[in-house]
């Protein structure tokens, strides 16, 4: 996508068309790194840091990507609209340690929609679709983690029924 097109689409100077959330396909793949890339832009204007990525992050993505498509125990749902894809989550099957009655979680690993979306309900309807997903793998929890500093995103997940369940504490050595 051009970065005219894109930019028109975000400001919703094209033609109005349905917002689409559907199951990712082999052929989103590229489309899902240039989203995965503006996310990591995105988290790295509340922390540089954490969020360092390796010079070969981008394949090493990739084939992260392609991994979680092709196993049962992950899925991608992309946001499209028309034929511009602009927002995606995925989910996967996290397992806690067995001593736990309620051990098996579905984890929202990524979930991003490109800025001219936000607000609008297309992050809401993508963590339906992931939860979703996790109920009919009968899943015990659905959760993720989010910066402390990303407070509109906290906003959307509070709305959206999630609760502060645990709080990370890091340090860099």
């Amino acid at each position: 996508m051009t970065s005219i097109a894109l930019a028109a689409l975000e400001k919703g100077d094209m033609m109005e068309t349905a917002i689409i959330i559907r199951r990712a396909k082999k052929g989103d793949l590229e489309k899902i790194v240039e989203n995965w890339k503006g996310l990591y832009e995105h988290h790295n204007k509340f922390e540089d840091i954490a969020y360092k990525r390796k010079a070969n992050s981008t394949n090493l993505y990739r084939r992260y990507l392609k991994k979680q498509m092709s196993t049962s125990k992950a899925a991608i749902f992309v946001a499209t609209k028309g034929q511009y894809m602009v927002g995606h989550i995925m989910v996967r099957l996290n397992m806690l340690p067995p001593i736990f009655v309620y051990n098996k979680e579905g984890y929202v690993d990524e979930i991003f929609v490109r800025q001219g979306f936000r607000g609008k309900g297309v992050g809401t309807r993508l963590l339906g679709f992931a939860k979703k997903w996790a109920q009919k793998k009968r899943l015990d929890w659905f959760g993720l983690t989010c910066h402390v500093k990303n407070k509109k995103a906290l906003r959307v997940y509070r709305n959206f029924g999630l609760r502060g369940f645990q709080f990370k504490l890091v340090r860099k050595l």
